[in-house]
């Protein structure tokens, strides 16, 4: 195991500073700097499926790669498929933004019954409601009738490295963290929702849908400065980028332009809205 060290981490701007300084030489902000233990890579090293340095990943043709892809995986709500390509990406994570009572958990229980429905597994990992909660929301959907109220699992947990590991064992066909905020590396220190917290969960997120090739969906509260104060990196870690009341893929990899549509409600999750493709 690495030997831990502590660095000092902006929550304005993620700059990462050696010692304690004011203000941060980056953004210039005061008093914005939280100590935070890194490189601790027990979590990373589960989520991985247990690799380490002595068993590196090896090199393969382009070809080889090919052979490898997989179909995208629909998720049950048309218009949401439609703004990620078709579906998504086998190994990919997609996070969901919008602003508080949007609906964005409603729009991922949806989800989760669209690949029950399928035939599919989910996982749902919640840091910010209960199963009971969860339960209830299904019931007011008209969920609990159908398949998906055996087949999406409710898993009450906040801690990145146990979902990962919860993930490795079940092996669902969706993993949803709900959510990104509320997520937290118990080898890292600082509050769940700092930068140092929010970006090692979403590493090791990531980690384990690419090693085994599922696909991972977060939800991410966004206030008023939410673009200053959560920086870009979780977007970094994801193939697709946000679904809000203004439904649009501002980032999807594997597709052409983007899709945007016309404004409407916020009631985005309850209700079809067709979309409309601006090149």
């Amino acid at each position: 195991m690495a030997k831990s060290k502590s660095v000092w981490l902006c929550q304005t701007c993620a700059f990462e500073a050696p010692a304690l300084e004011n203000p941060c030489r980056s953004c210039g902000s005061w008093n914005s700097l939280v100590e935070t233990v890194r490189d601790r890579p027990s979590a990373r090293v589960r989520a991985a499926g247990g690799r380490t340095a002595a068993t590196p990943a090896q090199p393969q043709p382009l070809r080889a790669a090919s052979a490898d892809r997989a179909p995208r995986l629909p998720l049950g709500v048309p218009e949401l498929d439609r703004v990620l390509g078709g579906g998504a990406v086998p190994g990919s994570i997609i996070l969901l933004g919008g602003e508080p009572g949007i609906g964005k958990s409603t729009l991922l229980l949806q989800a989760a019954a669209g690949i029950a429905l399928a035939g599919g597994r989910v996982l749902y990992a919640s840091g910010e409601e209960s199963a009971a909660q969860i339960a209830d929301r299904a019931e007011r959907l008209g969920l609990m009738s159908t398949v998906a109220a055996d087949t999406v699992e409710i898993l009450a947990e906040s801690e990145a490295g146990t979902i990962a590991e919860a993930t490795q064992s079940g092996r669902p066909t969706l993993l949803i963290v709900d959510s990104i905020q509320t997520a937290t590396l118990a080898e890292l220190e600082g509050p769940a929702g700092s930068v140092g917290q929010v970006r090692g969960s979403a590493e090791v997120l990531a980690s384990v849908a690419r090693a085994t090739r599922k696909c991972g969906g977060s939800r991410q509260r966004c206030a008023g400065n939410w673009g200053r104060r959560d920086p870009c990196w979780p977007r970094h870690q994801r193939g697709e980028h946000r679904w809000t009341k203004d439904p649009r893929a501002s980032r999807r990899r594997g597709g052409h332009a983007r899709w945007r549509p016309p404004r409407h409600p916020a009631h985005a999750a309850c209700r079809q809205e067709s979309l409309r493709l601006y090149r």
